[in-house]
């Protein structure tokens, strides 16, 4: 950027526009305070990345928004499936127990977890591996894993992608084998 910005800066221009946005995708106030907060925090820790010859700011702000809105949504609003990348922190290790949604007694020791979580990234093989290790567990944006592996972005999009699909099948055959254990 041309001119120095804070964060406050930013903050305070564009919080109330962002709010309204979020709450028109979510239609719940609470959730839209609260995504608006998790846009700012992400815009904090990217603010570096930020090019002005690439985009306007308001443009690489409204991409930020809506990676966080698709984010919360697909987390929070899963009836079967828990997103991968909820299960370990950026370092790789258990954030927290899963709790079964059709037992919410029956809980998986987070060790149990990880371990079946590991099994599943195993079965991925070559550039799924690879991919979905850069993606789930480091956290890094298509962009920046296209660029690090010298690929394209659409194989790098179909690869996690197909990489998801093949977690989430095998992390619910997991599931439904412990829930059958559990009866």
């Amino acid at each position: 950027m041309a001119k120095e910005i804070t964060i406050e800066e930013i903050y305070a221009k564009h919080k109330t526009n962002v709010l309204n946005y979020v709450n028109l995708k979510l239609k719940n106030l609470h959730d839209a305070e609260e995504v608006t907060e998790d846009i700012f925090l992400k815009v904090m820790r990217l603010l570096h990345t930020f090019d002005e010859n690439k985009s306007a700011f308001p443009t690489w702000l409204r991409k930020i928004t809506d990676c966080v809105i698709i984010d919360f949504t697909r987390t929070n609003h899963q009836d079967k499936y828990t997103a991968v990348s909820d299960f370990v922190n950026s370092d790789g290790d258990s954030s927290f127990q899963f709790a079964c949604p059709e037992k919410p007694d029956a809980i998986m020791e987070n060790q149990e977890l990880r371990a079946k979580l590991l099994q599943s990234f195993e079965k991925l093989k070559g550039d799924y591996k690879m991919v979905a290790s850069l993606y789930f567990i480091k956290e890094l944006r298509y962009e920046e894993i296209a660029e690090e592996l010298e690929m394209k972005i659409g194989t790098v999009k179909a690869i996690i992608s197909r990489s998801r699909e093949m977690l989430k099948k095998d992390l619910n055959s997991i599931r439904q084998t412990k829930q059958k254990e559990l009866v």
